[in-house]
């Protein structure tokens, strides 16, 4: 088995709402040419920072950064209500036979 690998990578704004406030968020997952095969794994990260790959396109810098906008804790809640991840099916090579 290799290094983990990103299938995609993106950045979702969801710092500007109201304090104590619960907010439904959508994630988009672009389709890839990604196929796992059987027992891989497909780990979906939600982070409240850059990660590593990021490259260039870090949110590091201080104007965009001030801590009296972006300082303190951030709250994920998951489980509450209905969440689901939707992936596409692919169907086998036989399957087209």
């Amino acid at each position: 088995m290799g290094d983990p690998v990103h299938i995609v990578k993106g950045c979702l704004r969801v710092s500007f709402r109201k304090d104590n406030e619960r907010y439904r968020v959508d994630v988009e997952v672009w389709p890839t040419d990604t196929v796992l095969e059987p027992n891989e794994t497909l780990v979906l990260e939600i982070e409240g920072h850059d990660t590593q790959g990021v490259g260039k396109f870090s949110h590091e810098h201080p104007e965009h950064r001030d801590l009296a906008v972006f300082g303190g804790l951030s709250h994920i809640e998951v489980g509450q209500e209905s969440g689901y991840l939707l992936l596409p099916l692919i169907p086998s090579r036989e399957a087209f036979n």
